[in-house]
């Protein structure tokens, strides 16, 4: 799991957010003073300037310099209170920069962390002592040079070339922060000193990227699992780099009508392994959340292509979901989001439900619509449902096992239907592998269907399109993946 920064907002990073927020705070009710003090000004010469013209004409000569003399006593209150105003300001700013240095000082000196910034081209604004220690350069040293020139370069091409330059300070639009990032920085004398680091990018008020802050520390490679972390990191950042992932598709039918009603898409790898075996690299070398985006916009862009109506089902963490630049590049991708349907699994702990509801209206205003996988596995996936409202509920593949002979399994899912009925939502039994599993999750209200009983994963597009036309009718005596498909009146 992605460790968090330890540069937030009560470390070293503060010193100029928090300084901004505190000034402008303190600036604003001067202003608001300033103005209403203007504004009473320019009443008072309007009102009298009224009655001075109704003096003239009643023969009061001495109201012109009234007006005049008090006019011109608002207009002198007003330049002395901005005076004084910018006067404090600067006073107050100045007074914070100084107690916030300090502070920031004082972290960077009580911490073998090296502390840094770095502005959105990569080049380093602010280093701590702690690198010297690491790195063998003093502070002096690193300011206004490039943090991509201080890599191996090997770890600087893999970084370039899976755009993940954010990670060594080079800013992109959809920056994000990132954790426990090992990379082989050179050292001074010439030799590879291992670094893991983690930061967060610096954004202005309107949301844009002006640079990056966080910490790197040394990296213990001692330890015998080390070697098989580096080679971990390896795979993952070549794969990030190439983008060699395919999506194949296994298709989900409506139960009462037998077609095909949408698919889920499904990573695929090309050495063989198994998704499970990617993330678990990917976890080892702080890059899931990297990998996880990579997967899923490998599968949303199947809808570009994929015929029919039906809609897409796809994998995405919690964590994934909550990060807005994910959620930004999600909604400028082009592509129906209307037939996207994101499945949140049983296992990815949500620590703040109002959170994930929040982000996940964000895209549900867009059509997006969502599912909770592997719903019965576990106390989570209740949970998932009972917070978040899926428009789909899928239904744990070990609920299907055995389902005919286990009544305690029949009596969950007939459960887990009634509260589909409250909700609104639809309920997927996942993994069927029997024509008898088929019908009877349709006896149980079950909605639609999915699983090696209907059709195994496919990468071939022109299976995809033939599903379209297909209706499974159920044989006598299938076998496992042989339901039989028998021609309609609409597919001749």
């Amino acid at each position: 799991m992605r460790q968090p920064c330890r540069c937030g907002d009560d470390g070293f990073g503060s010193a100029r957010g928090g300084l901004g927020r505190a000034f402008v705070m303190r600036f604003d009710r001067w202003s608001v003073l300033l103005v209403a003090v203007g504004v009473l000004d320019v009443t008072l010469t309007v009102m009298l300037a009224m009655d001075e013209f109704a003096g003239l004409r009643h023969g009061r000569w001495w109201s012109a310099p009234v007006l005049l003399a008090i006019s011109g006593a608002g207009t002198g209150v007003v330049l002395i209170a901005g005076v004084m105003l910018v006067g404090r300001w600067l006073s107050l700013s100045n007074h914070e920069l100084q107690r916030r240095g300090e502070e920031l000082d004082a972290t960077a000196r009580t911490t073998e962390d090296w502390l840094w910034e770095s502005d959105t081209n990569g080049v380093i604004t602010y280093s701590s002592p702690g690198v010297e220690a690491l790195l063998g350069y003093s502070p002096s040293e690193l300011v206004g040079r490039q943090s991509m020139d201080l890599l191996v370069d090997e770890d600087a091409r893999q970084l370039a070339a899976g755009g993940l330059g954010a990670a060594a300070g080079v800013a992109r639009d959809d920056a994000a922060p990132w954790g426990r990032l090992e990379l082989r920085w050179r050292h001074r004398d010439g030799h590879a000193v291992w670094l893991s680091g983690a930061g967060v990018p610096m954004r202005d008020r309107r949301g844009r990227v002006f640079g990056f802050r966080g910490t790197r520390r040394r990296v213990d490679t001692s330890s015998a699992g080390h070697d098989g972390a580096l080679r971990a990191r390896g795979r993952v950042l070549d794969l990030l780099s190439h983008g060699r992932v395919r999506v194949a598709l296994q298709p989900i039918i409506d139960l009462e009508s037998r077609r095909m009603v949408g698919a889920e898409g499904l990573a695929r790898f090309g050495d063989g392994r198994g998704p499970r075996l990617w993330f678990q690299d990917a976890e080892a070398a702080g890059l899931t959340r990297e990998l996880d985006e990579l997967t899923f916009f490998a599968a949303v862009d199947v809808l570009r292509t994929m015929r029919g109506t039906g809609y897409l089902s796809v994998n995405a963490s919690p964590a994934l979901l909550l990060d807005a630049t994910f959620r930004a590049r999600l909604l400028r991708t082009r592509v129906d989001l209307t037939r996207l349907v994101i499945e949140l699994t049983e296992h990815d702990r949500v620590a703040d439900y109002a959170e994930l509801n929040t982000a996940l209206t964000q895209l549900r205003t867009r059509g997006v619509r969502f599912a909770i996988d592997d719903t019965g596995a576990g106390y989570s996936s209740l949970n998932h449902v009972l917070n978040l409202r899926p428009d789909i509920i899928k239904l744990d593949r070990d609920l299907i096992v055995d389902l005919e002979s286990d009544r305690a399994r029949r009596a969950l899912v007939t459960a887990l239907v009634l509260v589909a009925l409250e909700t609104g939502s639809v309920v997927l039994g996942e993994g069927t592998e029997t024509a008898a599993q088929l019908d009877l999750l349709s006896t149980l209200g079950v909605d639609q269907a999915q699983g090696y009983a209907i059709a195994h994963p496919s990468i071939n597009p022109a299976e995809w399109h033939d599903w379209l036309n297909r209706r499974w009718l159920p044989d006598p005596a299938p076998a496992v993946g042989q339901l039989e498909t028998r021609p309609t009146p609409a597919d001749t």
